[in-house]
């Protein structure tokens, strides 16, 4: 799911604490596309996905 992806990258970016972040997406075929979205707050990422 590529704004899950999106949020969680967000989270570990400069903007983490900014209210949207501008994510630059791009695809295999060389495509791109730009998600804005809101970092991931650090309570909704499981302890298990932390290595």
């Amino acid at each position: 799911d590529l704004d899950l992806a999106a949020r969680l990258v967000a989270r570990f970016s400069s903007g983490r604490d900014a209210g949207s972040v501008s994510v630059r997406v791009l695809q295999k075929d060389g495509a791109s596309s730009t998600l804005d979205i809101i970092p991931m707050p650090p309570s909704d990422i499981p302890q298990d996905w932390y290595v």
